[in-house]
């Protein structure tokens, strides 16, 4: 069995001669955490904690250090606190300035929501604040637990809109079953806060629920 310098050096090589890029996402792991234990080389190690989670280094977003050391023998603190961060960078490095961003469609807001909202264990209610030209002006967290019309309340979500002088917004939510097909309680909410934007003045124009892999988009279906 080679060793980790060796897979390492293999591992290195291969970064060099044909970019980051073309690496196996164990591959990048055994690069994060650079040694293997007893039993185990670092490429070994590395495609257990994959598979454990999933299929890929996506199914190991919102993992805790406490998983990836209890769940996997040979992972230490370092290196489960590297993985980690280098999750965390990818995260950040995904995610756009939202005072930058401007909504021209609704794959602009999955696009800036999804990396976030995708894997959270408990649903998450989000208001995007827009002015005049669409730009984002902030996206606010209103809610955590189940969406409904008891949770969410009109004067939560419009509170800082009317502050920060919104010309309209957008709802999101995400379902943590994956499937982003709504409930009842969804239309039944996205309809009373649409009503009470009409009030207001600040129109609602669009709700989308984000799933694992997909999304529902209340405007694209003619539902708002």
């Amino acid at each position: 069995m080679k060793s980790d310098k060796e897979i390492l050096s293999g591992i290195e090589e291969r970064l060099y001669d044909e970019g980051v890029g073309e690496l196996t996402d164990s591959e990048l792991v055994a690069l994060i955490i650079r040694k293997g234990d007893s039993t185990k080389s670092v490429l070994e190690l590395s495609n257990n904690i994959i598979r454990r989670y999933g299929a890929s280094l996506r199914d190991l977003i919102g993992i805790t250090r406490e998983e990836l050391k209890n769940d996997n023998p040979g992972m230490t603190d370092l290196k489960c606190d590297m993985i980690l961060a280098s999750l965390e960078i990818g995260r950040r490095a995904y995610l756009k300035k939202e005072k930058q961003e401007i909504i021209t469609c609704v794959m602009d807001i999955v696009d800036l929501l999804s990396y976030d909202m995708s894997f959270l264990d408990e649903e998450h209610f989000k208001v995007i604040l827009l002015n005049t030209k669409n730009m984002v002006i902030e996206t606010e967290l209103i809610s955590i637990g189940t969406i409904n019309t008891s949770l969410v309340h009109v004067r939560e979500v419009f509170r800082n809109a009317i502050k920060k002088n919104a010309n309209s917004i957008i709802l999101a939510h995400n379902h943590p079953s994956g499937d982003s097909t709504p409930s009842i309680e969804d239309e039944h909410l996205t309809k009373r806060l649409k009503d009470a934007g009409e009030l207001i003045g600040i129109k609602v124009i669009d709700h989308v629920i984000i799933g694992k892999d997909n999304y529902f988009s209340f405007m694209e279906e003619n539902m708002l």
